[in-house]
């Protein structure tokens, strides 16, 4: 009869008794999540849930409010253009509202423009135009206007891109639709009209002051009131007037005399003045001082 072979193991034997199997099933009630951890991830998830859907609910509301679209909301929209000038694309903000309210607007190209068939007004007790930080400013308000810091200033039309109106040579002009101008009062350093046209000043009274002198110039100069004709002496005294003077319905030209020593013709006349309260204008013979009647002064 053979003899039984051992076979010895440095591990424990592949057999488990009884007490280590049920040590293993009741560690595996242990696996996993513990229930009320389950319990509190399902309630967490729930709420973040419904969350989300209120969040999604108050943007579908404020997107319908609001009217938003890819471009934009209803009075404000986004727009790229095409500069035919520049040949560049610009990046263009359009306000559509009637009424626009804001406190302060900066522009990265300095442009803020209207549409084409409406004006743009810009209201405001106190209103500030500035190009920079150190730039040029024009400060618009209820006591006036004021331009800062700028070396020129021009008007340009939007049509032609031509400058209106420029400071260093201020020349306004009147389109030749317009054939009439009112005004209270008129502050320029001279009036003109084309060579072949006439220039009018028609007014119930009008008032001519210069600060240093009046200077008319023109082919024909007519003064004519249906009451009275002042004229103010400058500062020497005097009335300065070239050419060839009419005086009255019947025209009589006659040359000025150039003798203060009452030594000219009579043929010649010299022009007077009043020199008390009625500044009226009258002529002698140029042999004679300028003496006038009570009736004429």
């Amino acid at each position: 009869m053979a003899q039984p072979t051992y076979v010895r193991s440095n591990s424990e034997s592949t057999f488990r008794d009884g007490a280590s199997s049920v040590k293993d099933e009741s560690e595996l009630h242990y696996a996993g999540l513990r229930r009320k951890k389950l319990c509190a991830l399902i309630a967490c998830l729930a709420l973040m849930s419904i969350i989300t859907i209120f969040l999604f609910v108050i943007n579908l509301m404020i997107i319908r409010t609001l009217q938003m679209d890819q471009h934009g909301m209803r009075f404000l929209k986004f727009h790229s253009v095409w500069n035919t000038k520049t040949k560049e694309k610009e990046k263009v903000v359009q306000f559509s509202g009637t009424e626009i309210d804001l406190g302060e607007v900066v522009t990265l190209t300095g442009k803020v423009t209207g549409q084409l068939e409406s004006d743009m007004d810009i209201q405001g007790s106190r209103v500030i135009l500035q190009g920079g930080e150190i730039g040029s400013r024009l400060t618009l308000q209820e006591t006036g206007c004021r331009i800062e810091g700028a070396s020129n200033f021009q008007v340009i039309s939007s049509r032609t891109g031509r400058p209106l109106f420029a400071a260093h040579q201020p020349l306004v002009s009147i389109d030749w639709r317009i054939k009439k101008l009112s005004a209270q009062k008129i502050v320029t350093n001279k009036i003109r009209s084309p060579v072949d046209e006439s220039l009018s000043i028609s007014v119930d009274n009008v008032s001519i002051r210069g600060n240093e002198a009046i200077r008319l110039e023109g082919n024909k100069i007519n003064f004519s009131s249906p009451n009275s004709l002042g004229f103010n002496t400058s500062t020497d005294g005097s009335l300065h007037l070239h050419g060839r003077i009419s005086i009255g319905n019947p025209q009589r030209e006659f040359p000025l005399s150039q003798s203060p020593a009452l030594s000219a013709s009579v043929d010649a006349y010299r022009v007077c003045i009043c020199s008390g309260g009625k500044s009226r204008l009258f002529i002698v013979p140029g042999n004679k001082p300028c003496m006038a009647t009570f009736d004429i002064c």
